[in-house]
Protein backbone atom coordinates (compact mmCIF):
# COMPACT_ATOMS: atom_id res chain seq x y z
CA UNK A 1 0.00 0.00 0.00
CA UNK A 2 2.88 2.70 1.46
CA UNK A 3 4.55 1.57 -2.20
CA UNK A 4 1.99 1.85 -4.42
CA UNK A 5 1.34 5.28 -2.92
CA UNK A 6 4.67 6.31 -3.05
CA UNK A 7 5.03 4.80 -6.84
CA UNK A 8 1.79 7.21 -7.45
CA UNK A 9 3.14 10.45 -6.02
CA UNK A 10 6.37 10.47 -7.63
CA UNK A 11 4.45 9.60 -10.75
CA UNK A 12 2.11 12.81 -10.52
CA UNK A 13 4.96 15.12 -9.64
CA UNK A 14 7.11 13.82 -12.68
CA UNK A 15 3.67 14.30 -14.79
CA UNK A 16 3.54 17.83 -13.61
CA UNK A 17 6.80 18.45 -14.77
CA UNK A 18 6.75 17.30 -17.91
CA UNK A 19 3.46 19.30 -18.98
CA UNK A 20 5.30 22.20 -17.22
CA UNK A 21 8.24 21.83 -19.58
CA UNK A 22 6.40 21.34 -22.74
CA UNK A 23 4.97 24.68 -21.76
CA UNK A 24 8.35 26.85 -21.28
CA UNK A 25 9.18 25.39 -24.82
CA UNK A 26 6.08 26.61 -26.09
CA UNK A 27 6.98 29.52 -25.37
CA UNK A 28 10.31 29.60 -27.29
CA UNK A 29 12.62 31.32 -24.11
CA UNK A 30 16.16 32.48 -24.59
CA UNK A 31 18.51 32.52 -21.63
CA UNK A 32 20.55 30.75 -19.68
CA UNK A 33 17.71 28.34 -17.75
CA UNK A 34 16.65 25.43 -19.37
CA UNK A 35 13.11 24.45 -19.21
CA UNK A 36 13.51 21.53 -16.25
CA UNK A 37 15.19 24.27 -13.94
CA UNK A 38 11.83 26.64 -14.77
CA UNK A 39 9.23 23.62 -14.15
CA UNK A 40 11.28 23.26 -10.74
CA UNK A 41 11.18 27.26 -9.90
CA UNK A 42 7.71 27.10 -11.29
CA UNK A 43 6.78 24.46 -8.05
CA UNK A 44 9.73 26.00 -6.05
CA UNK A 45 7.70 29.45 -6.34
CA UNK A 46 4.36 27.75 -4.86
CA UNK A 47 6.24 26.16 -2.12
CA UNK A 48 7.04 29.57 -0.99
CA UNK A 49 3.72 30.91 -1.25
CA UNK A 50 2.81 28.19 0.88
CA UNK A 51 5.40 29.10 3.63
CA UNK A 52 4.56 32.97 3.54
CA UNK A 53 0.79 32.55 4.06
CA UNK A 54 -0.11 28.59 3.72
CA UNK A 55 -4.02 29.19 4.91
CA UNK A 56 -4.66 32.02 2.75
CA UNK A 57 -3.06 30.14 -0.46
CA UNK A 58 -4.64 27.57 1.01
CA UNK A 59 -8.59 28.85 0.66
CA UNK A 60 -7.13 30.54 -2.86
CA UNK A 61 -6.51 27.00 -4.32
CA UNK A 62 -9.67 25.63 -3.22
CA UNK A 63 -12.21 28.18 -4.41
CA UNK A 64 -9.62 30.90 -6.78
CA UNK A 65 -12.87 33.15 -6.64
CA UNK A 66 -10.23 35.98 -6.61
CA UNK A 67 -6.63 37.30 -7.94
CA UNK A 68 -5.65 36.75 -4.15
CA UNK A 69 -2.62 34.93 -5.50
CA UNK A 70 -1.06 37.75 -6.93
CA UNK A 71 0.99 38.87 -3.66
CA UNK A 72 1.84 35.36 -3.19
CA UNK A 73 3.30 34.91 -6.51
CA UNK A 74 4.93 38.19 -6.77
CA UNK A 75 6.59 38.16 -3.53
CA UNK A 76 7.55 34.45 -3.88
CA UNK A 77 8.73 34.21 -7.30
CA UNK A 78 10.64 37.42 -6.24
CA UNK A 79 12.62 35.32 -3.64
CA UNK A 80 13.59 32.49 -5.37
CA UNK A 81 14.85 33.79 -8.30
CA UNK A 82 16.77 35.63 -5.58
CA UNK A 83 18.35 32.17 -4.75
CA UNK A 84 18.99 31.56 -8.06
CA UNK A 85 21.42 34.49 -8.81
CA UNK A 86 19.34 35.65 -11.01
CA UNK A 87 19.70 39.28 -12.69
CA UNK A 88 19.09 41.39 -15.40
CA UNK A 89 17.68 40.03 -18.15
CA UNK A 90 17.51 36.24 -17.25
CA UNK A 91 15.85 37.43 -14.43
CA UNK A 92 12.99 39.64 -16.23
CA UNK A 93 12.52 36.61 -18.87
CA UNK A 94 12.53 33.69 -16.43
CA UNK A 95 10.21 35.49 -14.17
CA UNK A 96 7.47 36.84 -17.16
CA UNK A 97 7.51 33.18 -18.13
CA UNK A 98 7.06 31.60 -14.85
CA UNK A 99 4.23 34.18 -14.02
CA UNK A 100 2.19 33.01 -17.49
CA UNK A 101 2.73 29.51 -16.46
CA UNK A 102 1.38 29.97 -12.97
CA UNK A 103 -1.51 32.41 -13.95
CA UNK A 104 -1.99 28.83 -16.41
CA UNK A 105 -1.62 26.47 -13.75
CA UNK A 106 -4.12 28.51 -11.58
CA UNK A 107 -6.96 29.29 -14.37
CA UNK A 108 -6.47 26.93 -16.75
CA UNK A 109 -5.08 23.32 -15.10
CA UNK A 110 -4.56 20.49 -16.38
CA UNK A 111 -6.74 17.20 -14.11
CA UNK A 112 -2.57 16.43 -13.24
CA UNK A 113 -1.79 19.76 -12.09
CA UNK A 114 -5.20 20.32 -10.47
CA UNK A 115 -4.44 16.96 -8.64
CA UNK A 116 -1.20 18.04 -7.38
CA UNK A 117 -2.03 21.46 -6.13
CA UNK A 118 -5.43 20.16 -4.30
CA UNK A 119 -2.86 17.68 -2.47
CA UNK A 120 -0.34 20.33 -1.87
CA UNK A 121 -2.67 22.40 -0.16
CA UNK A 122 -4.12 19.59 1.66
CA UNK A 123 -0.81 19.22 2.63
CA UNK A 124 0.74 22.28 3.45
CA UNK A 125 -2.54 23.71 5.46
CA UNK A 126 -1.63 20.63 7.92
CA UNK A 127 2.07 22.07 7.89
CA UNK A 128 0.99 25.39 8.27
CA UNK A 129 -1.07 24.69 11.44
CA UNK A 130 1.97 22.96 12.94
CA UNK A 131 4.41 25.61 11.48
CA UNK A 132 2.56 28.94 12.40
CA UNK A 133 2.03 27.65 16.08
CA UNK A 134 5.03 25.58 17.74
CA UNK A 135 2.46 25.09 20.55
CA UNK A 136 0.48 23.04 18.44
CA UNK A 137 3.60 20.43 18.44
CA UNK A 138 4.30 20.50 22.10
CA UNK A 139 0.69 20.25 22.68
CA UNK A 140 0.76 17.16 21.10
CA UNK A 141 3.65 15.77 22.33
CA UNK A 142 2.83 16.62 26.14
CA UNK A 143 -0.78 15.29 25.74
CA UNK A 144 -0.12 11.77 27.28
CA UNK A 145 2.75 13.54 29.71
CA UNK A 146 0.42 13.97 32.80
CA UNK A 147 -2.28 11.46 31.53
CA UNK A 148 -3.02 9.06 34.77
CA UNK A 149 -4.95 5.63 32.86
CA UNK A 150 -6.47 3.10 35.20
CA UNK A 151 -5.72 -0.13 33.41
CA UNK A 152 -9.44 -2.33 33.00
CA UNK A 153 -8.95 -6.06 33.49
CA UNK A 154 -9.76 -6.67 30.07
CA UNK A 155 -6.62 -5.01 28.67
CA UNK A 156 -4.44 -7.16 31.02
CA UNK A 157 -5.69 -9.84 30.13
CA UNK A 158 -5.26 -9.11 26.69
CA UNK A 159 -1.51 -8.44 27.17
CA UNK A 160 -1.11 -11.90 28.65
CA UNK A 161 -2.77 -13.40 25.86
CA UNK A 162 0.05 -11.87 23.54
CA UNK A 163 2.74 -13.67 25.53
CA UNK A 164 3.85 -15.77 22.47
CA UNK A 165 2.29 -13.94 19.76
CA UNK A 166 5.49 -12.05 17.58
CA UNK A 167 6.16 -8.78 18.81
CA UNK A 168 5.09 -6.58 16.04
CA UNK A 169 1.58 -8.37 16.28
CA UNK A 170 1.35 -7.98 20.15
CA UNK A 171 -1.07 -4.72 20.33
CA UNK A 172 -1.88 -4.73 23.63
CA UNK A 173 1.46 -5.06 25.39
CA UNK A 174 3.31 -2.82 22.49
CA UNK A 175 0.71 -0.28 23.78
CA UNK A 176 0.97 -0.20 26.83
CA UNK A 177 4.88 -0.29 26.53
CA UNK A 178 4.27 2.97 24.42
CA UNK A 179 1.91 4.91 26.90
CA UNK A 180 4.72 4.45 29.39
CA UNK A 181 7.17 5.25 27.31
CA UNK A 182 5.34 8.57 26.22
CA UNK A 183 4.23 9.67 29.78
CA UNK A 184 1.53 8.37 30.47
CA UNK A 185 1.22 6.84 34.42
CA UNK A 186 -0.41 3.52 34.09
CA UNK A 187 -1.81 2.33 37.32
CA UNK A 188 -3.00 -1.31 38.45
CA UNK A 189 -5.68 -1.07 41.44
CA UNK A 190 -5.88 -4.10 43.76
CA UNK A 191 -9.67 -4.71 42.52
CA UNK A 192 -8.44 -5.14 39.17
CA UNK A 193 -5.42 -7.53 39.97
CA UNK A 194 -7.79 -9.69 41.80
CA UNK A 195 -10.50 -9.97 38.79
CA UNK A 196 -7.64 -10.71 36.85
CA UNK A 197 -6.20 -13.10 38.82
CA UNK A 198 -9.83 -14.83 39.09
CA UNK A 199 -9.93 -14.82 35.51
CA UNK A 200 -6.45 -16.82 34.83
CA UNK A 201 -8.23 -19.21 37.75
CA UNK A 202 -11.35 -19.63 35.91
CA UNK A 203 -9.22 -20.27 32.55
CA UNK A 204 -7.01 -23.01 34.74
CA UNK A 205 -10.49 -24.89 35.38
CA UNK A 206 -11.94 -24.79 32.16
CA UNK A 207 -8.60 -26.42 30.85
CA UNK A 208 -8.37 -28.74 33.79
CA UNK A 209 -11.96 -30.02 33.42
CA UNK A 210 -11.30 -29.87 29.39
CA UNK A 211 -7.75 -30.97 28.67
CA UNK A 212 -8.82 -34.77 27.52
CA UNK A 213 -10.46 -32.73 24.79
CA UNK A 214 -8.37 -29.47 24.71
CA UNK A 215 -5.02 -30.99 24.06
CA UNK A 216 -5.95 -32.96 20.70
CA UNK A 217 -7.58 -29.82 18.91
CA UNK A 218 -5.14 -29.46 16.21
CA UNK A 219 -7.14 -26.90 14.00
CA UNK A 220 -7.26 -23.44 14.70
CA UNK A 221 -10.66 -22.87 13.61
CA UNK A 222 -11.90 -25.17 16.64
CA UNK A 223 -9.60 -23.37 18.79
CA UNK A 224 -11.13 -20.26 17.94
CA UNK A 225 -14.53 -21.61 19.39
CA UNK A 226 -12.75 -21.41 22.91
CA UNK A 227 -13.92 -19.40 25.58
CA UNK A 228 -11.40 -18.33 27.17
CA UNK A 229 -9.37 -15.78 26.03
CA UNK A 230 -6.17 -17.43 27.66
CA UNK A 231 -6.90 -21.51 27.12
CA UNK A 232 -7.80 -19.76 23.19
CA UNK A 233 -3.92 -18.30 23.68
CA UNK A 234 -2.56 -21.41 24.80
CA UNK A 235 -3.86 -23.81 22.34
CA UNK A 236 -2.74 -21.46 19.25
CA UNK A 237 0.66 -22.37 20.71
CA UNK A 238 0.36 -25.84 20.47
CA UNK A 239 -1.27 -25.92 16.84
CA UNK A 240 1.77 -23.69 16.20
CA UNK A 241 4.32 -26.00 17.36
CA UNK A 242 7.20 -22.84 17.47
CA UNK A 243 10.46 -24.02 19.58
CA UNK A 244 9.62 -21.59 21.84
CA UNK A 245 5.99 -22.56 22.53
CA UNK A 246 5.57 -23.91 26.02
CA UNK A 247 5.04 -27.50 26.35
CA UNK A 248 2.00 -27.84 28.44
CA UNK A 249 -0.49 -25.35 30.38
CA UNK A 250 1.03 -25.46 33.25
CA UNK A 251 4.92 -23.81 31.42
CA UNK A 252 1.89 -21.12 30.10
CA UNK A 253 1.29 -19.94 33.36
CA UNK A 254 4.31 -20.58 34.84
CA UNK A 255 4.95 -17.02 32.54
CA UNK A 256 3.14 -14.85 35.03
CA UNK A 257 2.88 -16.77 37.97
CA UNK A 258 3.86 -19.76 39.72
CA UNK A 259 1.10 -22.46 38.99
CA UNK A 260 1.29 -24.59 41.70
CA UNK A 261 0.42 -21.07 43.86
CA UNK A 262 -2.38 -20.13 40.81
CA UNK A 263 -5.28 -20.94 43.79
CA UNK A 264 -3.02 -19.55 46.44
CA UNK A 265 -2.89 -15.99 47.65
CA UNK A 266 0.67 -15.53 46.98
CA UNK A 267 -0.27 -15.46 42.63
CA UNK A 268 -1.79 -12.15 43.62
CA UNK A 269 1.47 -10.98 45.13
CA UNK A 270 3.41 -12.37 41.82
CA UNK A 271 1.02 -11.50 39.41
CA UNK A 272 1.62 -7.92 40.87
CA UNK A 273 5.05 -7.86 40.60
CA UNK A 274 4.99 -9.46 37.06
CA UNK A 275 2.82 -6.74 35.52
CA UNK A 276 4.96 -3.96 37.38
CA UNK A 277 7.95 -5.13 35.97
CA UNK A 278 7.09 -6.15 32.76
CA UNK A 279 5.29 -2.85 31.51
CA UNK A 280 5.74 -0.23 34.14
CA UNK A 281 2.49 -0.14 35.82
CA UNK A 282 2.19 1.72 39.58
CA UNK A 283 0.41 -0.60 41.96
CA UNK A 284 -2.29 1.42 44.24
CA UNK A 285 -3.49 -1.49 47.37
CA UNK A 286 -6.63 -2.48 48.66
CA UNK A 287 -5.48 0.05 51.37
CA UNK A 288 -4.97 3.20 49.25
CA UNK A 289 -8.59 2.18 47.42
CA UNK A 290 -10.68 2.10 50.51
CA UNK A 291 -9.17 4.98 51.86
CA UNK A 292 -10.98 6.67 49.30
CA UNK A 293 -14.31 4.94 48.84
CA UNK A 294 -17.13 5.92 50.19
CA UNK A 295 -19.34 2.82 51.72
CA UNK A 296 -22.50 4.29 51.00
CA UNK A 297 -21.48 5.68 47.52
CA UNK A 298 -19.58 2.35 46.69
CA UNK A 299 -22.50 0.56 47.50
CA UNK A 300 -24.98 2.47 45.42
CA UNK A 301 -22.77 1.77 42.37
CA UNK A 302 -22.19 -1.40 43.15
CA UNK A 303 -25.99 -2.06 43.23
CA UNK A 304 -26.47 0.32 39.75
CA UNK A 305 -24.42 -2.62 38.19
CA UNK A 306 -25.09 -6.08 39.75
CA UNK A 307 -28.49 -7.12 36.89
CA UNK A 308 -25.35 -5.64 34.33
CA UNK A 309 -22.17 -7.59 35.42
CA UNK A 310 -23.97 -10.39 36.78
CA UNK A 311 -21.24 -11.01 39.52
CA UNK A 312 -20.98 -9.12 42.81
CA UNK A 313 -17.32 -8.93 42.22
CA UNK A 314 -17.07 -7.49 38.60
CA UNK A 315 -19.52 -4.99 39.81
CA UNK A 316 -16.97 -4.24 42.81
CA UNK A 317 -13.87 -3.43 40.77
CA UNK A 318 -15.61 -1.34 37.99
CA UNK A 319 -17.21 0.79 41.09
CA UNK A 320 -13.96 1.09 42.68
CA UNK A 321 -12.39 1.84 39.52
CA UNK A 322 -14.83 4.60 38.97
CA UNK A 323 -14.61 5.87 42.65
CA UNK A 324 -11.10 5.98 41.83
CA UNK A 325 -10.97 7.94 38.53
CA UNK A 326 -13.40 10.45 39.48
CA UNK A 327 -11.45 10.76 43.24
CA UNK A 328 -8.60 11.55 41.48
CA UNK A 329 -9.87 14.08 38.85
CA UNK A 330 -11.64 15.97 42.25
CA UNK A 331 -8.25 15.70 44.18
CA UNK A 332 -6.55 17.46 41.22
CA UNK A 333 -9.26 19.87 40.38
CA UNK A 334 -8.99 18.52 36.79
CA UNK A 335 -12.81 19.63 36.24
CA UNK A 336 -11.76 22.91 37.44
CA UNK A 337 -8.51 24.23 36.10
CA UNK A 338 -8.31 25.88 32.90
CA UNK A 339 -5.57 23.41 31.19
CA UNK A 340 -6.14 22.71 27.54
CA UNK A 341 -5.13 19.19 28.03
CA UNK A 342 -8.85 18.19 29.49
CA UNK A 343 -9.02 15.72 32.14
CA UNK A 344 -5.98 13.52 32.89
CA UNK A 345 -7.09 10.88 34.66
CA UNK A 346 -9.16 7.88 32.35
CA UNK A 347 -10.07 4.67 32.80
CA UNK A 348 -8.44 2.74 29.76
CA UNK A 349 -10.71 -0.18 28.82
CA UNK A 350 -12.72 -1.37 25.91
CA UNK A 351 -15.68 -3.08 27.58
CA UNK A 352 -16.64 -1.13 30.35
CA UNK A 353 -18.70 1.60 28.46
CA UNK A 354 -22.63 0.33 29.67
CA UNK A 355 -21.22 0.10 33.27
CA UNK A 356 -19.66 3.67 32.86
CA UNK A 357 -23.23 4.72 31.47
CA UNK A 358 -24.71 3.04 34.22
CA UNK A 359 -22.40 4.44 37.21
CA UNK A 360 -22.49 8.12 35.34
CA UNK A 361 -26.21 8.20 35.66
CA UNK A 362 -26.48 7.48 38.79
CA UNK A 363 -23.67 10.19 39.76
CA UNK A 364 -25.63 12.86 37.61
CA UNK A 365 -23.18 13.76 35.24
CA UNK A 366 -21.81 13.70 32.02
CA UNK A 367 -18.45 14.06 32.20
CA UNK A 368 -16.21 11.40 29.98
CA UNK A 369 -14.81 8.53 32.07
CA UNK A 370 -13.27 5.56 29.56
CA UNK A 371 -10.16 6.10 26.89
CA UNK A 372 -10.84 2.98 24.44
CA UNK A 373 -7.18 1.47 24.25
CA UNK A 374 -8.00 1.54 20.51
CA UNK A 375 -7.75 5.33 20.10
CA UNK A 376 -4.80 5.47 22.41
CA UNK A 377 -2.75 3.06 20.11
CA UNK A 378 -4.05 5.20 16.83
CA UNK A 379 -2.87 8.22 18.70
CA UNK A 380 0.46 6.76 19.58
CA UNK A 381 0.87 5.43 15.85
CA UNK A 382 0.12 8.88 14.77
CA UNK A 383 1.95 10.99 17.20
CA UNK A 384 5.02 10.78 15.42
CA UNK A 385 4.56 12.34 11.88
CA UNK A 386 3.90 15.34 13.94
CA UNK A 387 8.09 15.38 14.48
CA UNK A 388 8.18 13.90 11.05
CA UNK A 389 6.57 17.24 9.50
CA UNK A 390 8.41 19.34 11.62
CA UNK A 391 11.44 17.87 10.24
CA UNK A 392 10.47 17.86 6.65
CA UNK A 393 8.66 20.92 6.40
CA UNK A 394 10.99 23.36 4.65
CA UNK A 395 10.77 20.71 2.02
CA UNK A 396 7.41 19.67 2.81
CA UNK A 397 5.86 20.70 -0.71
CA UNK A 398 6.54 19.16 -3.40
CA UNK A 399 7.96 15.99 -1.72
CA UNK A 400 6.84 12.91 -1.74
CA UNK A 401 5.82 13.03 1.61
CA UNK A 402 3.75 16.09 1.37
CA UNK A 403 1.84 14.67 -1.47
CA UNK A 404 1.35 11.41 -0.02
CA UNK A 405 0.23 13.15 2.97
CA UNK A 406 -2.10 15.59 0.73
CA UNK A 407 -4.13 12.57 -0.32
CA UNK A 408 -5.06 11.24 2.50
CA UNK A 409 -7.27 14.94 3.41
CA UNK A 410 -10.93 14.74 2.69
CA UNK A 411 -12.04 18.12 1.16
CA UNK A 412 -14.83 17.83 3.34
CA UNK A 413 -11.73 17.69 6.23
CA UNK A 414 -9.75 20.09 4.75
CA UNK A 415 -12.33 22.75 4.09
CA UNK A 416 -13.74 21.81 8.00
CA UNK A 417 -9.38 22.22 9.08
CA UNK A 418 -10.00 25.78 7.37
CA UNK A 419 -13.18 26.74 9.11
CA UNK A 420 -11.40 25.60 12.68
CA UNK A 421 -8.50 27.52 11.80
CA UNK A 422 -10.24 30.69 11.29
CA UNK A 423 -12.52 30.44 14.40
CA UNK A 424 -9.65 30.06 16.76
CA UNK A 425 -7.72 33.50 15.25
CA UNK A 426 -11.18 34.87 16.72
CA UNK A 427 -11.17 33.39 20.18
CA UNK A 428 -9.92 34.93 23.18
CA UNK A 429 -6.61 32.85 25.03
CA UNK A 430 -9.34 32.14 27.16
CA UNK A 431 -11.60 30.81 25.09
CA UNK A 432 -9.39 29.00 22.92
CA UNK A 433 -8.25 26.88 25.80
CA UNK A 434 -11.88 25.70 27.41
CA UNK A 435 -12.49 24.96 23.53
CA UNK A 436 -8.96 23.09 23.31
CA UNK A 437 -9.71 21.15 26.82
CA UNK A 438 -13.64 20.15 25.34
CA UNK A 439 -12.13 18.71 22.38
CA UNK A 440 -9.24 16.68 23.69
CA UNK A 441 -11.71 15.23 26.57
CA UNK A 442 -13.78 14.00 23.37
CA UNK A 443 -10.58 12.93 21.33
CA UNK A 444 -9.63 11.16 24.39
CA UNK A 445 -13.09 9.33 24.97
CA UNK A 446 -14.36 8.75 21.09
CA UNK A 447 -15.50 5.52 20.12
CA UNK A 448 -15.52 4.34 16.37
CA UNK A 449 -15.74 1.01 14.27
CA UNK A 450 -12.01 1.94 12.93
CA UNK A 451 -10.24 1.88 16.03
CA UNK A 452 -12.00 -1.34 17.24
CA UNK A 453 -10.02 -3.90 15.01
CA UNK A 454 -7.54 -4.96 17.18
CA UNK A 455 -8.80 -4.00 20.60
CA UNK A 456 -12.62 -5.05 20.46
CA UNK A 457 -13.98 -6.99 22.73
CA UNK A 458 -14.88 -9.84 20.51
CA UNK A 459 -13.12 -12.82 19.82
CA UNK A 460 -12.61 -12.18 16.31
CA UNK A 461 -10.89 -8.81 16.68
CA UNK A 462 -8.09 -10.11 19.33
CA UNK A 463 -4.63 -9.53 18.25
CA UNK A 464 -3.97 -13.57 19.29
CA UNK A 465 -6.80 -14.51 16.95
CA UNK A 466 -5.38 -12.19 14.04
CA UNK A 467 -2.25 -12.88 13.93
CA UNK A 468 -3.37 -16.89 13.91
CA UNK A 469 -6.39 -16.05 11.68
CA UNK A 470 -4.71 -17.52 8.17
CA UNK A 471 -2.88 -20.20 9.71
Amino acid sequence: MLEHASLEAENLRLKVEEELKAHFDDLQLIGKLNTSTLAQITLTTIQRSFEMDGLRFSRFLSDRTSDEAEPFLTDSLRAVLDEHGLTGEDRTSAGNAIGVVLRSMFYSSSPDQRLLMQRMSRAYVIAFALKSEPRVLRYFDDLLAETHLYVGTDVLVNALSERYVPTEDQHTRNLLRAASAAGARLILTAPVLDELCAHIRLADDEYRNYSHVLDRIESYEIARQQPKILVRAFLYTQIEKDPGRPRSWMQFVNQFCIYSDLHKQDATRQMRRYLVSQFGLEYESRNDVNSISDHTRHSSLKASLRDLKGSESQAATDAYVYELVMHRRATRNEGARSVEYGFQTWWLSSGERSAVRAMSRLDRHSDPVLMQPAFLSKYIQFAPSADQARQSLGEFVPSLLGIRLGRRVAEHDFHKLIETMEEAESLEPGGRAARMAELADRLKSVTHKEFGRDFDSTQESLSIDSHYRHR
